[in-house]
């Protein structure tokens, strides 16, 4: 059994409520966290967690100032399936988006935002440092996305900051995605550092006590 918390948000999500979920913003968050710290104690089956990461903001200050002076609307997924520019945007991704994790060379606002958020982040609240003994980058290839993207791990889904993402659409062969020049930059990170972001507040990954 595991029990981690939400990835972090680099920017907002049209039309999700996902700035609204952070366990942390529960009123009783820290009765529910006494009662899970009990509930594992007595657990007769092993817990995998990281507590110190149950706390960690999962929101940037700006961003969180942002979403409170401007919250997102927030679609049903009703409303969503009935909306033909929320399903043509999302056609147009599915259809289009191709990569074998090279460097950007062009630079949208959201990848430069990201690469700056992923790669300034000074704050180390879990206390990690490479080598960072992540399994993900080398024992996980996950293409969970209806164009065969593949994700590095559950919390750098959109691909490793800086490079482009890796699609896996029988235009190149396994090992050119699995040793593209964007999952060596992932995993010298882990082993040499800068740690991204991303990898020092991961719930997912780490130290696994109450």
């Amino acid at each position: 059994m595991s029990i981690y918390t939400l990835q972090p948000l680099h920017a907002p999500m049209d039309g999700l409520n996902y700035h609204l979920l952070p366990p942390y913003l529960h009123p009783e968050f820290e009765t529910h966290i006494a009662a899970l710290r009990q509930a594992i104690a007595e657990s007769d089956i092993p817990v995998q967690h990281d507590a110190a990461s149950w706390r960690v903001p999962v929101l940037s200050k700006q961003l969180s100032e942002t979403l409170t002076a401007n919250p997102p609307k927030i679609y049903s997924r009703r409303e969503a399936l009935a909306d033909p520019d929320i399903r043509r945007q999302n056609e147009a991704v599915t259809q289009t988006e191709k990569g074998a994790g090279q460097p950007l060379q062009d630079w949208s606002h959201f990848e430069t935002d990201r690469y700056r958020n992923e790669t300034t982040f000074t704050e180390n609240p879990l206390k990690r440092a490479p080598h960072f003994p992540c399994g993900y980058a080398y024992h996980y290839f996950t293409a969970n996305h209806l164009n065969m993207r593949v994700a590095p791990c559950c919390y750098l889904t959109p691909g490793v900051p800086g490079f482009e993402p890796v699609v896996f659409d029988g235009t190149r062969d396994f090992m050119e995605c699995w040793n593209s020049p964007a999952y060596q930059a992932l995993r010298k990170s882990l082993r040499d550092g800068p740690l991204y972001k991303t990898c020092k507040t991961c719930p997912n990954q780490g130290r696994f006590d109450v």
